[in-house]
């Protein structure tokens, strides 16, 4: 399965980062479709007539569930990448994850803990300090091992978040690494991919934060 990127509106950039890293990485792919498997069908991506949002272009109903709009759009970039109707916004879709009350632009480095803790509750930590070991554990650095051993569980390096130099302030792009292995980036503001060793300490980065996804 190869995920499309999704271009951003505006200074969105900080949640299509976040949202590009889980979905662009197979390892951490795979948890977000296991995950969506257990979604109850309350929470299926369908407005109160039971028709796909995606497919008319009527806004969501107010009876819509915010939760259901987020999650129906994941869907939909896992379905062969198609994007949302012009009527769902990026802005409909931040703020259907609670993290904000109105602002959608802009972001920093908490926004990615607090999605986490949002989608993954109880399944994740910022660093390898300390004996628990969940599915996603996060580290920050310049240069990022392939595989860490932590209190006898196997993480493999999965995706990272990377703010770059000379672009618009805080400006952040997804790293991932692809079903050959290879390190690549994808950057939402310009839709556009390339080759970057952001797991060695030769890359161009002002700051990293990578993503383990634990496999034994």
């Amino acid at each position: 399965m190869n995920v499309k990127g999704h271009k951003q509106e505006g200074g969105t950039c900080w949640f299509h980062a976040i949202i590009n890293g889980l979905l662009m990485s197979p390892l951490a792919r795979k948890i977000v479709l296991d995950k969506l498997r257990f979604i109850s069908h309350g929470e299926r991506l369908t407005n109160v007539q039971g028709r796909s949002i995606f497919n008319n272009s009527s806004c969501p109903s107010v009876k819509y569930s915010k939760v259901s709009l987020f999650w129906d759009y994941i869907r939909n970039r896992l379905r062969g990448g198609r994007v949302p109707v012009t009527n769902i916004r990026n802005r409909n879709i931040i703020l259907s994850t609670g993290l904000r009350n109105n602002s959608v632009r802009g972001g920093r480095f908490t926004d990615m803990y607090a999605l986490y803790k949002k989608l993954f509750p109880g399944e994740y930590k910022i660093s390898f300090i300390g004996p628990s070991t969940p599915t996603f554990v996060f580290k920050t650095g310049k240069k990022f091992d392939r595989v860490v051993v932590h209190h006898g569980s196997v993480y493999a390096l999965s995706h990272s978040y990377i703010t770059l130099p000379g672009r618009v302030s805080h400006h952040i792009v997804a790293g991932f690494i692809n079903k050959n292995g290879n390190t690549r980036v994808y950057d939402s503001a310009k839709n556009s991919y390339h080759s970057m060793n952001w797991d060695l300490n030769t890359d161009k980065s002002v700051h990293k934060v990578a993503v383990y996804v634990k496999i034994q």
